[in-house]
């Protein structure tokens, strides 16, 4: 493992990847690629990804781990987990840290899906997974655009206090996806602003154990149609004392 002003990582898929990570913290002007291929974890420290593209994705599931109150920042960053076609990969934050990821900027395609600034895309290529979790007081995730299941299967747990909020949330995207969100537990939030669950794909969201999740201007379900299977599906259950979801539709 190498390690880097509190950071510790495994190889990435581009060579040099302590180089690499220096140019990220010395130069996060510079637009450049990450690929992730194996496990790394940032802990306890402050990282800059602004105008990078990082992707956690590879045959051998990696996971990206925030932890010990570490702080990862991205103005108009993006970050892909499991990207390429059937590929995987993981993001944990837990112990009292955060990612945040800003900007709308529209910056091309990956995998044939369209890619913003600001965006966190879990399950992008076809046959693809990606698994992200939030655990724990003061965990937070904090995007434009959240999208679980482009292409993919995406899923995404919130749970033990933690916080995510977004502009836009989307489950379920394209034909053929799958995408997951569980919120569980006292004092576990989520906050959007706007929602599409089940665009062409299949787009789930459970709210348990006391969670609450925010909705602040529009939803959608299921309302996109197409000829190859008819519009996507979309589901929501609220169960469990003290859950909530909360719509709060302001145009």
């Amino acid at each position: 493992m190498h390690q880097l002003k509190g950071l510790a990582v495994g190889r990435a898929r581009n060579a040099g990847i302590a180089l690499a990570l220096a140019t990220l913290a010395a130069a996060p002007s510079a637009r450049a690629q990450l690929i992730i291929s194996k496990d790394a974890v940032v802990y306890g420290t402050y990282l800059d990804v602004s105008n990078q593209l990082v992707i956690v994705s590879g045959p051998g599931d990696p996971t990206l781990t925030v932890r010990n109150l570490a702080s990862v920042f991205g103005w108009e960053g993006r970050l892909l987990i499991g990207a390429s076609n059937g590929e995987s990969g993981n993001l944990r934050i837990f112990n009292g840290s955060s990612l945040t990821l800003t900007g709308s900027d529209f910056t091309g395609f990956y995998e044939g899906a369209p890619i913003f600034t600001g965006d966190l895309a879990i399950g992008v290529g076809r046959d693809s997974s990606g698994h992200v979790l939030v655990s724990g007081a003061d965990s937070m995730l904090n995007t434009t655009q959240l999208k679980v299941g482009i292409f993919g299967n995406g899923e995404l747990e919130l749970n033990d206090g933690g916080y995510i909020t977004h502009d836009r949330l989307e489950v379920g995207y394209d034909l053929g996806s799958t995408g997951v969100v569980n919120i569980s537990g006292s004092g576990t939030r989520m906050q959007s602003r706007t929602v599409s669950i089940g665009g062409y794909g299949t787009g789930t969201v459970n709210v348990a154990d006391g969670a609450v999740w925010d909705i602040g201007s529009n939803m959608i379900l299921g309302w996109e149609d197409n000829t190859a299977g008819g519009p996507g599906a979309a589901t929501i259950n609220v169960t469990g004392s003290g859950s909530r979801l909360i719509a709060e539709f302001t145009d």
